[in-house]
């Protein structure tokens, strides 16, 4: 076998390579990056087809993710052949002890990303196991009995959205995984229910959510508060996306959307100070204000790094909403930060 030391640091190689890179890559993934901007995506697309994950293609981050760690196996594998005496073993139990210290290493490195991704080792906020497993519970998504008292059911209650002072009803509409003309009855059955905030995203469905709720507008515009995010079919724009990328977006979803304008366009499913202060992002929303196509700003976050997302976004004095995962055991201190956001800049909050 291998020299102990070399054993050694070939262990505290593998469990670095896990940790920093495929860690990194694990966690990005569920955020839900465009990866569709990342270096040679487009042929990995084409020879992987779809692979989705959370319902946005993935297939550039698992083939990174793969990559990085093949390279990493075939690398120690080759260094504990090397390091093997030829005179001391033969060449079965030299290709034996590589192979072992190649699984080693694969097993150290997957240890290690998981340890930061999932659980948020070393971080110093949740990882993705803490936040996908207490608010993605499975839950009944239909009653199995339907009330007569329910039919005709109409909202009760309306409440001032913050600064952007539209009446919006109590209970709104989101729309991540409609489609379709069965969609589109959903979302006007919602109207004449009396909702009056619909959420809707390029990436929900992959743009099919964005059609059906155009379609469901269709001489309604004006009865409700359309709520989109900068993406596309894909995921989300990364930070340092060009100006004309970021306008391009929501020209695109304006179009989906059969309207000249939306009245929010979010920063979706933000966890990274950068994405939402971004200049390029901010400029561009200044101009699509500025032509009409936009009117407010918002951010959403169901993430890991939910708090320091917000508080940013509270202090820059930029952000007109914040739509927030609603969970205190998570994030223990979402009240005082909702708090804050209503009484330092009158955000809008959405649950």
């Amino acid at each position: 076998m291998p020299k102990a030391r070399t054993v050694a640091l070939l262990g505290v190689v593998a469990a670095g390579v896990g940790y920093f890179a495929l860690g990194a890559i694990l966690y990005r993934m569920g955020i839900g990056l465009d990866w569709s901007t990342a270096p040679g995506a487009e042929a990995i697309a084409a020879l992987t087809g779809a692979i989705h994950y959370h319902g946005r293609l993935a297939h550039p981050a698992l083939v990174y993710t793969i990559g990085i760690a093949a390279l990493l196996m075939v690398a120690v594998a080759l260094v504990a052949f090397r390091s093997t005496a030829q005179s001391a073993t033969g060449s079965r139990r030299r290709f034996l002890a590589a192979g072992l210290s190649a699984g080693a290493a694969g097993a150290i490195a997957g240890v290690a990303a998981a340890a930061r991704a999932f659980w948020g080792w070393g971080t110093g906020k949740p990882g993705w196991a803490d936040v996908n497993g207490a608010i993605a519970e499975q839950v009944a998504l239909t009653h199995p009995e339907y009330p007569d008292s329910w039919r005709g059911a109409h909202i009760r209650a309306y409440r001032t959205l913050g600064r952007t002072g539209w009446r919006i009803s109590d209970v709104v509409v989101g729309s991540g995984r409609i489609k379709d003309q069965k969609g589109s009855e959903i979302v006007r059955l919602a109207l004449d229910r009396g909702v009056t905030y619909v959420d809707t995203s390029p990436d929900y469905t992959s743009s099919g959510s964005e059609d059906a709720v155009g379609k469901a507008l269709a001489g309604r515009r004006g009865e409700v508060f359309i709520a989109t995010k900068f993406c596309t079919a894909n995921g989300h724009l990364p930070a340092g996306s060009t100006v004309a990328e970021y306008t391009r977006v929501i020209e695109e979803s304006l179009r989906r959307l059969g309207t000249d304008y939306v009245d929010l366009v979010h920063v979706h499913a933000c966890d990274e100070l950068p994405r939402l202060l971004d200049e390029n992002m901010h400029e561009a929303f200044d101009r699509l204000r500025a032509a009409g196509k936009a009117r407010f700003l918002g951010f959403s976050s169901h993430t890991p790094n939910l708090m320091a997302v917000g508080d940013a976004a509270i202090r820059s004095g930029r952000f007109d909403v914040m739509m927030l995962a609603y969970h205190h055991g998570i994030w223990p201190k979402l009240g005082e930060l909702i708090s804050r956001a209503r009484r330092e800049q009158d955000m809008g909050v959405i649950a």
